[in-house]
């Protein structure tokens, strides 16, 4: 049975930039009958990001071998995620940029958020395991109250100064921490564990 998430997919198109080339791609081509990993990027080129594609980019190996077929980084704020995701992370992540917001719209309506889509499309930091089409699994981090965008972008600029500055002697203490592939492998391998 096609879930209202999953008709919702089977609109979308992206163009993206795939091994050097300008390529649009569809439902069938990212979704259909196939497990992969789709994770936003709010904020492109600060540490945090980077940090958080290379740890998924290392763990590539790992996923496919826990039944993942692909991962996704989205950005619907940022267009450039596309040359961004191909230049440095190639053959293991692609990016897709959602500059119409109906990814993020889709998955907003799916989970009932209540905040507006363009908060969401700027702020949403999310990791999402997506199986055919479904969605199976959604972590997320909290939205801090009454927080400006400015603020929200300077925070990455000060987890990265103070990195930088041995100020934060554990990673635990940086934003995209439960976002990381430890939590999502964690999931994987307990979910193969569960089905024996």
């Amino acid at each position: 049975m096609n879930t209202d998430f999953q008709n919702s997919l089977k609109q979308l198109t992206f163009k993206t930039i795939y091994h050097d080339q300008l390529t649009t791609v569809d439902y069938d081509r990212l979704f259909a009958d196939q497990r992969v990993i789709v994770l936003s990027i709010p904020v492109l080129y600060f540490f945090e990001s980077h940090t958080q594609m290379s740890q998924y980019k290392e763990e590539y190996e790992n996923f496919t071998s826990n039944k993942i077929d692909a991962i996704y980084a989205i950005s619907s704020f940022n267009p450039m995620i596309a040359a961004w995701a191909d230049s440095n992370y190639k053959s293991s992540i692609i990016g897709l940029p959602d500059k119409d917001q109906t990814f993020v719209s889709a998955l907003a309506a799916e989970t009932k958020s209540t905040k507006s889509i363009d908060f969401l499309a700027k702020r949403w930091e999310y990791v999402s395991i997506i199986n055919n089409g479904n969605l199976e699994k959604l972590w997320q981090n909290s939205f801090p109250e009454h927080q400006t965008l400015r603020q929200y972008r300077y925070g990455y600029r000060e987890y990265h100064k103070w990195e930088l500055h041995g100020k934060v002697q554990d990673l635990g203490t940086l934003h995209y921490r439960k976002l990381g592939p430890a939590t999502v492998l964690d999931y994987l391998r307990n979910s193969v564990d569960n089905s024996n």
